[in-house]
This record gives C-alpha cells, structure tokens and sequence, in this order.
C-alpha cells in the first residue's frame, strides 16, 4: 500500500518540477524574444538615424564647397580691381562701364552665395541636431515594459494542480498553448515592421537597359517601385518603414528651412561664375587686346585674340548652364540668347571704335570716316539692355516653382537634392496614385481628400478623418500645462493614453489613404472609427476601418472602436469644467511649458513667432501710419524658406538698375547737355559743329602741297585783301562779298524813306512773293549772309625775302606791312610788302608776364589811338596789336621808341598757375603717351558791337569759337569747329554781320590723316 503511495508521489513530484522547468523555460524563451524584439527596434531606429544623418550630410558637403569655390571666386575678381584697372584702357569710354559693371556684379553675386551657404550651412546642423536629440530617438522600455517580461514563480503554481501535472506536449499533441511568444501590442507595429508576401512579377526579357543621365527623370516615379520591391517576403521590414515611415516626412518639412539656402547658392554661385566671371575676363580681353594701341608701352593690339577670348568665355558660358538649366526649351533658348548676344555685340561696338580710331595711330577726320560715330555708341547701349534682359530672365528661371518650399526646380543642383522626388512634378503620381499637384503635399490633408475622391465611399472616410483630427488636436488642448493642473491623476492617465492611440488611429488611416486603393485590403487587426452620417431624416452608423480605410455598415466583430460621437461629448463636458475652474495654476503651468521640449522646427519660424513683435509694432503702426513701418512689418513676414529667394531677387533688381542706370550715362553724359563723351573718342569724335554756321569757302590754292601757317586780313573794306602763310612764304587775295554793296546802298536809302518801301523792295527780294509780312524790317533783316568770291591766292612774301619762321602774323593793309611772330613768340619782327624787305624787329617789353606770345592781331585806323599817349614811352605808328600770351590772356601791346611792345590793357585774363605746356601733365590712356592737358588762345577779334571772338584750341584735339561781352562779363556764344584738323593762328573779320574766316591744315601729329588746306567761313547766328 505505500508503495503505490510513495510511486505516486514520485510520479507526481518528477511531473511538478517537469512543468515547472517547462514554465522556468518558456519564461526565458519569452523573455528573450521580447529583448531580441527590443534589438530589432534599436536596430531600426538606429537606421533612421542614419537615415537623418545621410540626408543633412547631402547639403552639408555642398554648402562647405560652395562656401570656398565662391571666396576664390570673389578672391579672383577682387584682383581684378587692383591690377586690373591702372591697366585698363579708357577707349572707348563705355568699355569701362561694361567690365565695372561685370565686376561688381560677379562680386555681388559671389559674396550672396558664401552668405548663404553659411547660413544654410547653420540652419541644416542646428535642424540635424533638433531631429537626432528631439525626434529620431531609439524607444527604451520603461519599468513597465521590464515588468510585464518578468515571470514569478507565484504565476505557475496560480495555475491550479492541472498545470503542475501537465503531460508533455508528445503525449497531448492538440494542448492548448500558454505563454506563447507576446505578439506586438499594435496592428500598426505589425503592418510597420511585417509587410504581407506579394508574388513578385517576373522582370520583362529584352527592355533596353535605362541610361544613367534617365535617373534624374526616373528617380521620381521609382518610388512606387521600390514601395512594391519592398513588399516582398525577402526585402520587408526596416525598409519599408524607411520609405514609409513618418520621420522622412518630418524630414521633408525640415529640409524645407535649409534646402533653399542649399539651392539659391549654387544658383548664385553659378551667375557669379559662368556669366559675370566669364565676362570680366572676355571684357578685359577686350580692352587689353583690342582697344590698347600700337603705341601703347607694351604693343598688345591684337584683335583676333580679343575675338578668341571672347568665343571661348561665351561658349564655356553656355555650356556650363546647358548643365546646370532644368527648364524649358523656350528659357533655355532665351538664356542662351541673351547671353551670346551682349558680348557679341561689345565684340563689334569695340571693333568699330578701334577702326574709327584707325588702331591708335589717329583718329580719320569724321568727314572722312566709313564707320559712323553712333554705331559703335549705340551697340554699346544695345549690349547693356541684352545684360538687362538676362538679368530679368534668370530672376524669372530662379524664382520657385513651389511657393511654400521655396525651391527653383528649374536647376539641376535643386532636383539633385530631391533624393525622395518630394518635389517632382511625377511625386503625386508615383506615391499617390490620384493626387493632382505637387505643391498640395505641403497641404497633406487636401492631398489626401482630393486622392480620396476615386475610391469607394470617400465621403465617409474623408468626414471621419476630419472628425478624429479635431478630436486629437482637442485632447492635445486639454493635455496643455495650464489645464494639467485641474485634472486628476486617473484623468490625466486616461487623457494621455487616449491621445496616443488617437494619433496612432489617425496617422494609420492618413497612410491607408494615400495609398493606392486595392480590392483586397482587409487588415488583419483592425481598428475602428464609430461615426453617424445623416441621410435624409435619419441617421445612419457606420464604421472606418484606420488600417485599411475600408468603410463597413454594419457592426464590426473584430477590432477595438472608438465611438467618435460619444468621445466628443465626454470631451466637450470635460472643457466646460475646465473652463469654469479657477485659474490659479498659472505660475506652475508655465514652469511646466518650460520643461517641455522645444519646438523641432516650425513651418514658417520667421511668421509664426511674430505675435510679440506685431503687438510691440501695432502702435507704432497706428501713431505713425509710415510706409516704412509697413514695409519693415512686410519684410518680417517672409518665412525662412522664401527668405534666400527674395535676397536673390533683390540682388537680381539691384543689378538691373545698374545696367539701366549705364544706359542712362551712355546716353546722357552728365557733364554736358544731351549726347555725351561716351558718344565719341578723344581721338575720334564726331562732328559736334553747326553745319549752318560754318561751311567750307572755294578756294584756288598755289599749289598741291600748301600747308596753311597763319591767317590776318585788314578791317574789311572795299579793296580789303586777305593774308594767308604757307610754311616758307605769304600769300595774299582779294575778298569779295557778292551784293554787300548793293546791301549798303539800301541801309542808306532805308533812311532816306519811308520803312514801307523798304519793306517792298527788300522783302521781296529776300522771301521772293510772300505776301503777308507787315512788320518793319530790321538792320539784321537786311545785310543777310552774303556769299563769298572764290578765293584765289598769289604770292606777297616769297621764301628768298624772308629769314625766319612764324607762329602767327599781323597785316598793316594802309602802311603795307607784315608783323610776323617769331616761332619762341618773344619778338615782333616787321616786314614790308612792297620792297619786299625787312624793317625793323620789335622786342617784348620787360613787363610782359613770362615774355611768351601765342597770337597776334594787327589793328590799325581809329582803336590805334590808344596808343597816342605820351606815357610809358608809346610813339604813334597808327597801330596796335592784341597779343595772346601763354598763361591765357590777351593784352594790348603798344609800340614805343625803345623798339619794344609794351603791355597796355588786360583785355581777358584767363590766368593759370603755370604757362600752358605746364599745366598739368596726363598719361593718355588710349596711346600710353603723357601729354600736357590745355587749351590755347590761337586768334582773336573785336567787332563792331564790343563782342570780343577767341579761337581756342585743346591738346585733346578739338577746338572752338567764343563770344564774350567784356562788359558784362558773360559769354555770348560757342561754337565747336570741325574735328580732325590743325586750325592755324588768326582770324579774318568780314563785314558786319558776315562772320569770320579761317583757315586749318591736316593734322599731322595723327597719322594716317587724309585732307588737304581748307579755308572755313563761320557765320555766327
């Protein structure tokens, strides 16, 4: 009898420790299944974080590039200034506005793209830390979690008696299982990190292999691939929830704070290196190769290299935006356009300037010029406009495509970026299938509504995710520190926990709905939405499932639901008392506030944290109503990701006006009235002359080799003759006003009768029938410019009667007599004209400043009186002379017994510092030569009215014509005369009112100068 006894309780002891080291056993096999679990999970998050790192390190990389390429670019430039200007010719003149421009530009563009890239540079580490600290972060169980893996030995003997004798599994092969593996506690954990086999299609046999230059077309519609790619049985997991998981679209609106900054450096990195760099280069080239002259110091006149320079600079430029433009054919045929066109037609402005010039050696007289003098000047105006016009159109190119990224997709540098084809006009297409555009992935709930609208009963689903969207933003409102404080323990447990799951539910069913609808969608482990829709006058339930966004009309059997109705309600109670509680935990809900952690990244942080900054402004806006208060608000307003365009854009505005206002110079020369300097070159200018005043007079000259030297004649009467020199000898001839005399005899029979016959007689004369003139008619009227008798010379002064050379002469018609200036212009030597002999030299005075004479003009007859006087010395040989000195003035010398001219009046003082040829010494920057910049008084008259005429030339090649009224001290008039020429000494008076003569040479200081003598008549107006 106790043998069966102590035989049962043996079997019974062996089969109580046998299941309880079953139980020890599969205690431990749980526990590590839940840590292997835990593994899989650090293992997974471990890959987001990679994830995180690998997306900020593509621009990070990028941004530190731009930031050195664009410092040697500005670097570059920068030399340029200093070593590039001293050496920089001045002609043509707008060739210095051009490359100026290009400089600063370049410049401009280059210090913008090293700014922002250091702040994107910023902004992507501050971001990259923001996401690894705050929202990427490794789920660590909590002491509940390590709890519920423990497993005490009071739950195996809970178990009962039949547990402790349990037979093996062998013996009971349909037991019922305990303490089986947990499953994860959520269906949306499952469906995360276990995807259902798909049967994989076969791969189509002979598809031509895809190109690598389609990847960046193609990238954007892989997503879809590499979505169905990883639902396969061999490919699942991790990898899926790496495209699919929420933190890549926290990524997308992070990225949209440094993204821009990434892109509108490179955009402004490749304007200040492919077009402005480039041009600084092509324009120098230009100007050292072309517009420097044969006589520069350095000979380096070499145009087809200047061309070289400037096809090279203009193909690289095209080429390297061929690969950088995304865009259009029609933009990129405009860009290219206007980037070929401006340089092009510099190219062609500085040619035709330099063949003006005739390369340096002088300027062609404009008379004779084939290239006119506006061409080149308005080629260079059309070239600033084609760099205006480029300007607008890559501020047009640059400007973003999606407003609320605030990305230009038309570069290939931004598409680069888009690694997931977030911003691809494929993106809708490829992750969901029925979305319209992509710029509503930055509204994802409209995203979601509008793909939606294909799949059955989307009205339900759509009206059931706005209701639990409102509903998870409430408890989050109830969740907030300052209503914290009146909630009690149990009800912020329940608060917290119902929170959770809510954005769990929605965050599935927002994933369900951008999805591809499928026949078959049933989810394993539902999870559902109660919800009412009204039909009518009734209402009617139904369900939506938040893991398949299937809408069910009848109770579902399986799965958790929430009843939003009811949910609502319990909510809205729990606000009203909340509401009506008193408000006495402020000080502990913000010291709450300040323990939660910060924001990651806001959509708009510049926008949304303007709320203190509009309630300190609001009154300053409302005091002083300025525009510059609002605009100083409207600036705020940008948002961080539009910031980066509007500084290009302002950059882009800021270079337009430069170019306009370069327009506007080479226009209007500030210095003079209307067309300017930039118009002409110092050593080709175009005729600014009035071709009404002055004309050419026929003349019959000696012989073919005349050179004119001076030019006098006596006061203008009947036998009046004219005093011409040639290099060796003087010639004289007679002037002949054709019906001057006729003019006399009716000024004096105009006063002998009434006004009305002379209005009769010479009026019609004058406008021959036209009728209807009744006013008197004037002295003006009446001695109307005469024409001149053609002009022959014959010889007064041959070569074997003269000794010496003269810079100007004087003609004493009564006496007969010749005043020749000597070359040095310190004597008066007189010569006559009928023994053709010399008579007596007259030295200059020892009063007479710096003792140095330019001019002289003979005056004899009544004004000689001035010298009649018996002071200083004067004896009265019915002459005097006024006298043109170096240091620009004009003196009346007197003749005196001592044989000296002695200074009488200063008619004119237009008194320097030092004589003429010291004024100032320049360095001609076309010819490389130094010269002295001045202007001389070569002739001078006083007419009738007290008006005394200067002929004044410049060492810069043009000359002039002034009136002055000595009495009131103001200038009459001006008159430019033709260019090209070397105006010789002395002017010849004609009659009253028909201006004056003279005389110019060839230039021979220019070589190539065409041209021979010429006699001019100006006729003052």
């Amino acid at each position: 009898m106790a043998t069966p006894l102590v035989a049962s309780a043996g079997y019974a002891g062996a089969a109580y420790f046998y299941n309880l080291g079953r139980y020890k056993f599969d205690a431990e096999q749980r526990q590590d299944c839940m840590y292997q679990i835990q593994n899989m999970r650090l293992a997974q998050w471990g890959l987001f974080r990679e994830d995180v790192r690998d997306l900020f390190a593509l621009s990070t990389a990028n941004m530190d590039n731009y930031i050195l390429v664009g410092a040697l670019i500005v670097t570059a430039v920068m030399n340029f200034v200093f070593v590039g200007y001293p050496a920089f010719p001045l002609e043509p003149r707008w060739l210095l506005l051009l490359w100026n421009n290009c400089v600063f530009a370049c410049i401009t563009f280059g210090m913008v793209s090293v700014w922002l890239a250091m702040h994107g540079s910023i902004a992507q580490r501050s971001a990259r830390v923001k996401i690894l600290t705050q929202a990427v972060r490794p789920p660590v169980p909590s002491l509940r979690d390590v709890q519920e893996g423990m497993r005490a030995q009071e739950s195996f003997e809970g178990g009962g008696a039949r547990r402790f004798f349990e037979p093996p599994a062998f013996l009971v092969p349909f037991a019922e299982p305990r303490d089986e593996v947990p499953k994860p506690s959520g269906a949306a954990s499952v469906q995360r990190t276990v995807t259902a086999p798909v049967q994989r299609k076969p791969r189509a046999k002979g598809k031509p292999k895809t190109e690598a230059v389609d990847w960046l077309t193609d990238a954007p519609c892989a997503n879809e691939e590499v979505l169905q790619h990883l639902e396969t049985a061999d490919n699942g997991g991790p990898g899926r929830s790496a495209v699919m998981h929420s933190h890549f679209w926290m990524l997308r609106r992070v990225q949209r704070g440094y993204a821009c900054f990434d892109a509108y450096a490179r955009i402004c990195l490749v304007v200040a290196a492919q077009m402005n760099m480039l041009l600084v280069c092509a324009y120098y080239s230009l100007g050292h190769f072309m517009s420097k002259m044969d006589v520069w110091p350095t000979r380096a006149q070499n145009p087809p290299a200047a061309w070289l320079a400037l096809a090279a600079s203009a193909f690289a430029s095209t080429t390297l935006y061929k690969l950088d433009l995304f865009c259009g054919k029609r933009f990129r045929t405009l860009i290219h356009f206007t980037l070929l066109t401006p340089p092009a037609l510099a190219g062609m402005a500085i040619h035709l300037a330099a063949a003006r010039t005739n390369h340096g050696k002088g300027g062609v007289r404009p008379c004779d010029q084939v290239v006119p003098a506006w061409l080149p000047w308005i080629l260079a105006i059309l070239t600033c406009l084609g760099h205006a016009c480029w300007v607008v159109l890559i501020r047009k190119v640059a400007k973003p495509l999606l407003e609320s990224s605030g990305l230009p997709l038309s570069f290939r540098s931004t598409i680069y970026l888009d690694v997931f084809g977030w911003h691809s006009r494929h993106f809708s297409a490829s992750a969901v299938k029925n979305a319209v555009n992509v710029a509503q992935w930055e509204s994802p709930e409209r995203v979601l509504y509008e793909a939606m609208e294909k799949k059955p009963d989307h009205k339900c689903v759509v009206a059931t995710h706005k209701e639990a969207s409102r509903i998870s933003k409430a408890l989050q409102q109830l969740l907030r520190p300052e209503n914290v404080t009146h909630l009690t323990q149990e009800e912020l447990e329940d608060l917290q926990q119902l929170k959770f799951t809510m954005e769990e539910y929605v965050q599935d069913l927002e994933t369900q709905m951008s999805m591809p609808h499928r026949e078959t969608a049933a989810s394993d482990a539902p999870a559902w939405f109660q919800s009412t829709c009204v039909e009518g006058a009734s209402e009617e339930l139904y369900w939506v499932d938040c893991r398949s966004a299937q809408v069910a009309w009848n109770m579902p059997e399986v799965g958790q639901i929430i009843d939003l109705v009811r949910l609502n309600s319990s909510l809205e109670e729990l606000q009203a008392r909340l509401d009506n509680s008193p408000k006495s935990g402020f000080q502990a809900a913000a010291v709450a506030a300040d323990a939660l952690p910060f924001e990651l990244m806001p959509e708009n942080p510049d926008t949304e944290q303007l709320g203190v900054v509009k309630m300190c402004l609001q009154w300053v806006v409302l005091n002083l109503q300025g525009f510059v208060v609002m605009l100083v608000m409207l600036v705020m307003r940008i948002s961080s990701s539009q910031l980066p365009w509007k500084i290009v854009q302002l950059t882009c505005l800021a270079q337009l006006g430069v170019w306009l206002f370069t327009v506007a110079v080479i226009l209007l020369d500030p210095k003079r009235h209307g067309f300017g300097r930039y118009y002409d070159s110092a050593v080709a200018p175009r005729e600014m002359y009035n071709r009404l005043a002055l004309q050419t007079v026929q003349t019959d000259w000696p012989h073919e080799y005349f050179r004119p030297s001076a030019l006098a004649c006596s006061n203008f009467t009947e036998d009046s003759r004219l005093m011409l020199g040639d290099q060796f000898a003087i010639y004289g001839a007679d002037l002949d006003l054709i019906g001057l005399h006729d003019v006399e005899d009716s000024i004096q029979e105009r006063q002998e009768r009434p006004v009305a016959q002379v209005v009769n007689r010479f009026v019609r004369r004058a406008w021959g029938a036209a009728g209807g003139l009744h006013s008197p008619v004037g002295r003006e009227e009446i001695l109307s410019t005469k024409p001149l008798r053609t002009i022959t010379l014959e010889p007064q002064i041959l070569t074997t009667d003269l000794n010496m050379a003269w810079k100007s002469f004087g003609f004493l018609q009564k006496k007969g007599k010749v005043l020749l200036l000597s070359q040095d212009g310190t004597f008066v030597a007189e010569h006559s004209l009928r023994s053709h002999k010399y008579v007596k030299t007259w030295a200059l005075s020892r009063t007479l400043p710096h003792k140095r004479l330019e001019a002289i003009q003979a005056v004899e007859g009544a004004e000689a009186a001035e010298c009649s006087s018996g002071g200083a010395g004067f004896v009265d040989h019915g002459w005097l002379l006024f006298a043109a000195t170096d240091s620009g003035q004009v003196v009346t010398l007197c003749p005196t017994f001592r044989g000296e001219l002695h200074p009488l009046h200063m008619v004119i003082s237009l008194r320097r510092r030092k004589a003429a040829k010291e004024v100032t010494e320049v360095v001609d920057s076309h010819t490389g030569t130094a010269k002295a910049s001045s202007q001389k008084i070569i002739a001078m008259a006083r007419d009738s009215r007290g008006f005394f005429w200067l002929l004044e030339t410049h060492t810069e090649g043009h000359a002039e014509v002034r009136a002055l009224d000595l009495d009131k001290g103001s200038e009459v008039g001006r008159w430019v005369l033709p260019s090209g020429r070397w105006w010789v000494p002395g002017m010849c008076q004609l009659a009253e009112g028909q201006g004056f003569l003279l005389a110019a040479a060839a230039d021979t200081n220019r070589g190539g100068q065409v041209g021979g003598p010429e006699i001019w008549r100006l006729v003052p107006s």
